[in-house]
């Protein structure tokens, strides 16, 4: 059974992940009201280690989506397991290389991906 604090971590993470990021801070201000209203505030410390561990928990479970440029190989997919569970698709418009996207996290080794940083940097310049 899962504790209080567990609970309350895992609510907050629901809330944030159905929530526009721009919302985040009401609804950690909505949050702390909560806690303050149910004189839960002594939890703050074991719900903080609570969200810490649950948000690693989901990150480790989510799974990775693995875009290629062209067909991967066996034995070019098989360099992916570290991501398990992972999707694989094709996009042509990377032009070569591949990214990998797990929630919010990218990895872009795509020739698509270092044209837009150049054409930024130029854009910048």
């Amino acid at each position: 059974m899962a504790s209080r604090s567990q609970r309350y971590a895992s609510a907050l993470l629901d809330t944030l992940a159905a929530t526009a990021p721009k919302e985040h801070v009401a609804c950690l201000d909505r949050f702390v009201a909560l806690l303050r209203e149910e004189r839960a505030l002594a939890l703050a410390p074991t719900i903080l280690t609570a969200i810490a561990a649950e948000a690693h928990d989901r990150e480790r479970r989510a799974t990775a989506r693995v875009t290629f440029a062209s067909p991967p190989t066996a034995t070019t997919t098989k360099h992916f397991e570290r991501f398990a569970p992972f999707e694989v698709s094709q996009d042509r418009a990377l032009i070569a290389g591949f990214n990998v996207r797990r929630q919010d996290r990218l990895i872009d080794a795509s020739a698509q991906g270092q044209l837009e940083t150049m054409r930024r940097a130029l854009a910048s310049a």
